[in-house]
Formats: C-alpha cells, structure tokens, sequence
C-alpha cells in the first residue's frame, strides 16, 4: 500500500473520490513543507465545501487563497503500476503520463511555453517522496539549466519543442524543493 491507498476503503473510492483525496493529500503537503498550515484543517475544509460543493480540499479552493506559483493538477493512473523506472530514458512524449499531462495542460488552458504546471501522480515504484510524483515544466525558461540546483534527489529533465520547454518528472518533495517556500511567506 502506499500513502494515498493506507485504508480499505480506499478500494470503494470513484476515480474523482480518489482524485480529490490525491489533491487533499497533496495540499497537505504543500503546507507542511512551506509551514503553512491553518490552524484549523476543519475549518479550512468546510470553507472549501461551502465554495466548491466538494467535501475535501482541492487545488480550486487551494488556487483561491494561496499564490502557489505552479499550476497543479492530480491524476490517479491506474496504468502506471506497468510502467517501469527505465521507461523513463525511453521516448518521453510516447509516456502515458507525459500524454496525460498534456491533456491536463489543454483542460486548464495553460500554454507550456507561459506559464508554470505541474501534474501530480501516484507511481509505485518510487518511495522517495511518498510514492508522488509530478511531471511539470518548472522552471520554464529554458535559459536556467534545471540540474544545477542544490536539493538532493534524482530528476528526469526533457527539454523539447520549439520555443524549447523544459519538462520533469521528480518526486513530489523534489517538485516542493525545487518550488520553495517564498509563495507561503
């Protein structure tokens, strides 16, 4: 099991029930790591419910009062258990989950090239980071060389089309790392 599966009743979830506990879970840990986090989870997941109609937080809500400065979206891939570490060094833009983002980034109307996003998925077969990953575009100029930076961990980096867009996949506390905390200050 993993950090988004720990309960039975996890099985019984819907794909958008599992969506949203994926984005609650991920807001959390925004939160914890930037030391942002209200003084009332209760309180902040009723505002949430009275603004959104959902029970649990989500990246809508989460948009309306924090400055988050990535676009974030959560996908629970039920096919990424077959994908394997080493596929990674294959044909990026063949990945179901890079096919996923895309069609994330065309549901949010965010154009790569402008603007900051990120796409957060449970993948199995890295514990680093509580089994999250994120496949995003940040930073987005492709002036800045994304492996020269000073936390630790291990990032897949694409640099593709033209006006060239820096794509990576890393775990999610790598995605928080490399983000900061200034957004929470």
């Amino acid at each position: 099991m993993n950090w988004l599966s720990d309960t039975p009743e996890y099985e019984k979830l819907t794909q958008e029930q599992r969506v949203h506990a994926l984005e609650e879970r991920v807001i959390k840990r925004i939160w914890d790591y930037a030391n942002a986090r209200p003084r009332s989870l209760a309180a902040a997941a009723r505002e949430c419910k009275l603004e959104t109609g959902v029970p649990s937080l989500n990246f809508e809500w989460f948009f309306n009062h924090y400055p988050f400065p990535v676009v974030l979206g959560a996908a629970k891939l039920d096919w990424m258990s077959r994908i394997q570490v080493g596929d990674l060094f294959g044909p990026f833009t063949k990945l179901p989950f890079f096919k996923e983002y895309e069609m994330f980034l065309e549901g949010v109307d965010v154009d790569p090239v402008k603007e900051r996003a990120a796409l957060i998925f449970p993948w199995a077969h890295i514990p680093k980071g509580g089994n999250a990953m994120a496949i995003h575009n940040y930073p987005v100029d492709s002036t800045e060389d994304p492996d020269l930076r000073t936390e630790r961990g291990t990032r897949i980096v694409r640099p593709l089309g033209n006006p060239t867009v820096i794509y990576v996949v890393e775990s999610l506390n790598d995605f928080l790392a490399n983000v900061g905390t200034e957004w929470a200050e």
